[in-house]
């Protein structure tokens, strides 16, 4: 009950409710009642509620292809005023005070990349992680699995939206991590294709596997530097054993990169390129 004023000063809004009453009912859970979680205790209750939204003008002069930016809300300085005067600045539950969306700018048309761990290279599931989309897998010692790395072309792309070159770059741990076969199988590739019509081809990309190394053969010194290096930082080779050849025993194979060598990908043609990969650790 009551009523609600905002007002703007720079990037702050003054939030006031006023005139709220309490009429002497207290809930004892959500509305869905099935949920343990949000069971209220005594004497607690909800004294008004609104809801306000926040337009942010993006504009292209403020704006850059492939960039993601960010919007941050807090509440801050709460106070409140009892109809017996008392007053309080205390919250009990401040744990919901920031929240933080995030918008990506990108360049015309849609492309989408993922990757998924199953166990095996004929398989839809199951996967190292508990969902094909969640970040949780993890892998025992001496396990093999297969990374999959999907590149989708997006259903509502045009003609000049039509990839010819695709160079896909994977980094692991070179100590924790390397290249194996799986049934006889390092890497292959396939294609899918959504609401392929009747009589209609598959894209037609050819891609080469190569194995990535540092310039001296060592395993990478820490998460920012595999995260900061690009492909121009690297050498590949055809074959691990190249890849020994020229920098010696030890050295490292720390990811791998698929590079296309012919043909060209469509509106809603999906690729998925998958590389057998053994746990050290």
């Amino acid at each position: 009950s009551g009523t609600i004023h905002v007002s703007q000063q720079n990037n702050k809004l003054h939030v006031a409710f006023k005139d709220y009453k309490f009429n002497g009912v207290f809930p004892i859970s959500s509305y869905n009642k099935d949920d343990s979680n949000y069971d209220i205790p005594p004497n607690v209750g909800c004294f008004a509620a609104g809801y306000i939204q926040i337009l942010v003008p993006y504009t292209n002069a403020t704006l850059t292809d492939n960039s993601t930016y960010y919007l941050s809300v807090s509440d801050e300085n709460f106070s409140a005023t009892s109809i017996s005067n008392k007053s309080t600045t205390s919250q009990v539950v401040s744990s919901d005070d920031l929240s933080r969306i995030s918008f990506v700018r990108y360049i015309p048309g849609k492309y989408d990349m993922s990757h998924f761990f199953p166990y095996e290279f004929e398989s839809a599931g199951p996967f190292l992680t508990s969902t094909y989309y969640e970040g949780d897998g993890k892998a025992n010692a001496k396990q093999t699995f297969v990374a999959t790395t999907g590149i989708k072309n997006g259903m509502n792309n045009s003609i000049s939206d039509d990839v010819y070159s695709v160079n896909s770059l994977l980094k692991f741990d070179g100590d924790a991590f390397e290249i194996s076969e799986i049934n006889g199988k390092i890497w292959d590739w396939h294609h899918t294709k959504a609401l392929m019509s009747a009589g209609e081809n598959l894209a037609n990309m050819e891609f080469q596997m190569l194995y990535a190394a540092k310039q001296d053969g060592s395993n990478w010194t820490s998460d920012d530097e595999m995260k900061n290096a690009v492909e121009e930082d690297l050498l590949f080779f055809t074959s691990l054993q190249a890849l020994k050849n020229r920098l010696g025993a030890n050295a490292k194979c720390i990811g791998v990169l698929y590079e296309s060598t012919s043909g060209v990908m469509k509106a809603a043609e999906d690729i998925r390129i998958r590389c057998s990969i053994e746990s050290n650790r």
